[in-house]
């Protein structure tokens, strides 16, 4: 009976998902608000059955009776912050928030089959983030001039950086974490969100050569602290994103290619320089002359991937724990493994439709700062996902990167929600102005038919009085 259940599950598990990404793409060329919430109630509703199905499996394979217990804290939260947001915020993406949920339902039902301790710390920490990022779209409507503070956001990021680099510990050759009593915090997280802000505001200001240069001089230290961390992952993520950003920003095609030309000649001088980053790029051309050591994590990783096909083993049929550190940075070979290709494939079209929803409202919204800053977090969250599915494939060399809401991490949980919570501020920005504007034209066209109707007035009694005048004589 439980094969039965595992094997007709991750057909289920595919269809649910093939169904939810149909209706996120449908909702984006859907005209009717109308229409596109009903469409998110459909995902709403899939998400649900996608949850209520996995820990059934989950179920049935551990007879834990504390998964149902774990399943409906789940189903809760989903349910009790998509209210709050209906409550608090009128005009709102239906969609991003449904994403956000998806990804992270997967996210926790791969963590559970993983290390079902873990999944539990994960989903309290995903709590506490939602609570503490739920105003932030709030605070981004409303503070539209925020771009005043742009040195306060890069003095955060370098101090930031700073103190990782003072005061971490080193955690697979790189200095990623600072740990506060029992709490480990990575502090570069919270700064990829910093830096785009920091970026965004001072191309607002201007685009001159010196500000290009001034800008570009804290980028460059941001980066280079990073590289002193040995966190090759971040330092990656905020020089492409810079190096976008800037292009967008200037639209000068020489600052682009100055940027990657530079960044290319930085990666050759990391490969003189850096020991670990010598022994990836050696198992990235070549994992099995040493399989047993440096290759074990990407061989075996190439191994899960070929053996769930298309379709899967099925949840609690593969062997992820082969590959060391399976739930981070390789948690897309478990993925792949257990649910299947196609899975897979969805579960990155869902990453592409936040992708075009963030640069959607990027080309939507009127300032500089606010298409800049959109435009930014889409790289930064693009960049990260590439470098991750990228080294978990052998497409790259890896990086050391997570995946977002379903790489197990407090912080990169944390940091996702705050960047989701960014976006939503923007969209209910571009709709208060909307409004705004729709209200404007409404008195226009209302004053409008009032001269209009007291033209009519005039000259209807100019003409009765003309009339009477004929009379008369």
């Amino acid at each position: 009976m439980n094969q039965l259940i595992i094997q007709l599950s991750k057909y289920l598990f595919l269809l649910l998902l093939l169904f939810y990404v149909y209706a996120s793409f449908l909702s984006a060329r859907q005209k009717k608000v109308r229409s596109q919430n009903v469409t998110a109630l459909w995902q709403l509703f899939l998400i649900l059955c996608f949850q209520g199905l996995a820990y059934l499996v989950i179920y049935e394979q551990t007879q834990d009776m504390s998964m149902w217990l774990f399943y409906g804290a789940q189903a809760l939260f989903v349910i009790a912050y998509q209210v709050a947001f209906r409550l608090l915020y009128d005009g709102y993406s239906r969609l991003l928030l449904n994403h956000l949920c998806m990804l992270l339902v997967i996210g926790l039902v791969i963590q559970t089959r993983l290390n079902a301790a873990g999944a539990w710390n994960q989903f309290i920490i995903a709590v506490m983030a939602a609570g503490a990022t739920l105003l932030v779209p709030l605070v981004i409507k409303h503070w539209v001039r925020i771009y005043k503070i742009r040195w306060l956001f890069g003095l955060f990021g370098i101090v930031a950086l700073g103190v990782t680099f003072l005061t971490a510990q080193t955690e697979y050759g790189a200095k990623l974490s600072v740990t506060i009593g029992d709490i480990s915090v990575q502090l570069t997280e919270i700064v990829k969100i910093s830096f785009v802000f920091f970026v965004a505001a001072s191309f607002q200001k201007d685009t001159s050569f010196r500000q290009v240069a001034v800008t570009t001089a804290v980028a460059a230290m941001h980066v280079l602290v990073l590289v002193g961390c040995r966190d090759l992952g971040g330092a990656l993520i905020l020089f492409l994103s810079y190096v976008f950003m800037l292009f967008v920003a200037t639209r000068n095609g020489w600052y682009f290619l100055a940027g990657m030309g530079s960044g290319a000649a930085a990666c050759v001088l990391a490969y003189r320089l850096f020991s670990h980053v010598r022994v990836r790029v050696s198992t990235w051309l070549d994992p099995w002359t040493d399989i047993t050591d440096s290759g074990w994590q990407i061989a075996q990783s190439l191994f899960a991937i070929g053996a769930g096909g298309w379709f899967g083993v099925g949840l609690y049929e593969g062997m992820p724990e082969s590959v060391p550190i399976i739930s981070k940075d390789f948690v897309f070979a478990a993925v792949c493994e257990e649910m299947g290709g196609l899975f897979a494939i969805c579960l990155l079209l869902v990453y592409l439709s936040c992708l075009l929803q963030f640069l959607w409202t990027a080309t939507s919204m009127t300032e500089t700062f606010h298409k800049i800053v959109c435009f930014g977090l889409a790289c930064v969250m693009g960049v990260q996902i590439l470098l991750n599915i990228g080294g978990v494939t052998k497409f790259i060399p890896m990086t050391g990167v997570t995946l977002p809401l379903i790489s197990y991490g407090g912080s990169s949980v944390l940091s996702t929600f705050l960047l989701f919570g960014v976006i939503q501020g923007f969209i209910l920005m571009k709709k208060n102005e909307e409004k705004k504007i729709g209200k404007e034209e409404s008195s226009e066209e209302r004053r409008e038919e009032n001269r209009q109707e007291s033209g009519r007035k005039v000259r209807a009694g100019r003409g009765e009085r003309k009339a009477e005048k004929k009379a008369g004589r």
